[in-house]
């Protein structure tokens, strides 16, 4: 009888210990794909400041902090650039409190 509650036991533990890493799984892939769309948000925020800043003044800005950017999420990054076209580069970029960095490099959200 022993020897049925240890293997019953075993595997429950096993089991169980698979079922939570796949939670753990699940929860790291939610919270990384809403941080690409907080990114997705800042870099949607910069190309409209942009254009309104472009049909404001009729100047193209030198920079991302000559812009007007407002959004609820809260996006920091080490470095922004924006060229002359309007192409935008981000690098070191942290959404809230998350400690994953992300940048945006060619039209598209990596992580760093």
């Amino acid at each position: 009888m022993n020897k049925k509650v240890f293997i019953l036991l075993t595997t429950v533990i096993l089991f169980s210990f698979i079922i939570y890493k796949i939670i753990l799984n699940v929860i790291d892939d939610a919270v990384d794909d809403a941080n690409q769309r907080g990114i997705d948000l800042y870099v949607s925020a910069i190309n409209y400041a942009y254009t309104a800043h472009y049909y404001k003044t009729g100047e193209k800005p030198n920079s991302i902090a000559e812009l007007d950017i407002n959004i609820t999420t809260k996006v920091k990054c080490v470095e922004e650039k924006i060229d002359k076209n309007g192409k935008i580069e981000l690098h070191g970029c942290t959404v809230e409190n998350s400690k994953v960095k992300y940048g945006y490099i060619n039209n598209k959200i990596v992580k760093e």
